[in-house]
C-alpha cells in the first residue's frame, strides 16, 4: 500500500527539481541541460499518468498543465538540435539545406528562451501548491496496471503496420521503465527487463531521429545519393529495432513473472 502522504512528498520531490532544471538550461544553453530538464518532466508527467489512471489524484494542482507546454517546447528544440547533429554527419551537404536549418533551430531555442520567465513563474506556482488530496494505491492496483500496459504493448509491436507505431510505442516503453522506478520494486512482484526496455526502445529513437532528417531533405538530384545513404542507415535501424521488439512479452518479463 502506497499511501497518499508519501505520494505528495514523491509529487513535491519531482516538482521542486524542475525551477532548478529550467534555470540552468535558460543559462547554459547547453543541449545536456536541456536533456535533465526533460528527464525532469518525464519523470513527472509518468508520475502524473500513474496518479490519473490509479484515480490517486483526482484534482491537479493549478500550474501542473502548463508542465506539459513545456515538455513539448523543450522536445521541439531537442528535435531541432539533433536535426543539425545528424545534418553535420552527412558529407556533400549543401548550405542551401543546413543554413535554413540552423536558422529554424536558433529560432526554436531563442523562443523557448523567451517564454522561459513564464514557465519559470508557473513551475514556482505548482512548487508553493498545497496537497490536492493524494489518495492511496494498492500494490495489486499498481501491479494490474503495470501488467495491463505491459501487454497492450506486447500487443501493438507484434501487429502489422508497425513502423508507424513505434516512435509511439517508445514512449510507452520509457513511461514504464520510469513508473517502475518510481513504485515497482517494492510494491510489485513483476521484474521487467529493464536493460532489454532501454536497448529497444534506444534503438528505436536512433531510428526515429534518422527518419526525421529524411523527412527534411528535400528529393532533388544532388541530394538524392544523400538520401540514399541515409535511407539505407534508416532500414538497418528499423530492422534492428522490429528484431528487438519482437516476443516483447517475453522478452520483458525474462525476470520475473506476469
Amino acid at each position: 500500500m502506497i499511501q497518499g502522504k508519501k505520494l505528495f512528498r514523491q509529487f513535491q520531490k519531482r516538482v521542486r527539481k524542475l525551477p532548478g532544471l529550467l534555470t540552468a538550461y535558460t543559462r547554459s544553453g547547453e543541449p545536456e541541460d536541456l536533456h535533465r530538464l526533460r528527464v525532469g518532466l518525464k519523470k513527472l508527467k509518468a508520475f502524473c499518468y500513474l496518479m490519473g489512471k490509479t484515480g490517486a489524484m483526482k484534482n491537479p494542482p493549478a500550474g501542473l498543465e502548463d508542465t506539459r507546454r513545456l515538455f513539448q517546447e523543450a522536445g521541439a528544440v531537442r528535435d531541432r538540435w539533433m536535426e543539425l547533429q545528424l545534418l553535420s554527419k552527412l558529407e556533400g551537404l549543401p548550405e542551401n539545406i543546413s543554413g535554413p536549418c540552423s536558422a529554424m533551430e536558433a529560432e526554436t531555442r531563442l523562443g523557448f528562451m523567451t517564454r522561459a520567465t513564464t514557465h519559470l513563474e508557473k513551475l514556482q506556482q505548482l512548487v508553493q501548491a498545497p496537497d490536492p488530496g493524494f489518495g492511496k494505491i494498492r500494490n495489486r492496483t499498481l501491479e494490474k496496471l503495470y501488467r495491463k500496459q505491459l501487454q497492450k504493448l506486447a500487443v501493438s509491436l507484434s501487429q502489422k503496420g508497425l513502423r508507424e507505431r513505434l516512435h509511439p510505442c517508445r514512449k510507452k516503453i520509457k513511461r514504464l521503465m520510469i513508473l517502475y522506478a518510481i513504485h515497482g520494486e517494492e510494491s510489485m512482484d513483476l521484474r521487467p527487463d529493464l536493460k532489454y526496455m532501454d536497448q529497444l526502445q534506444d534503438q528505436i529513437g536512433k531510428w526515429h531521429d534518422t527518419e526525421m532528417v529524411l523527412k527534411i531533405l528535400p528529393n532533388t538530384r544532388e541530394i538524392i545519393p544523400i538520401r540514399k545513404k541515409l535511407e539505407v542507415v534508416g532500414a538497418g535501424q528499423l530492422a534492428r529495432a522490429v528484431s528487438l521488439a519482437s516476443g516483447f512479452q517475453n522478452k520483458a518479463l525474462s525476470k520475473g513473472r506476469i
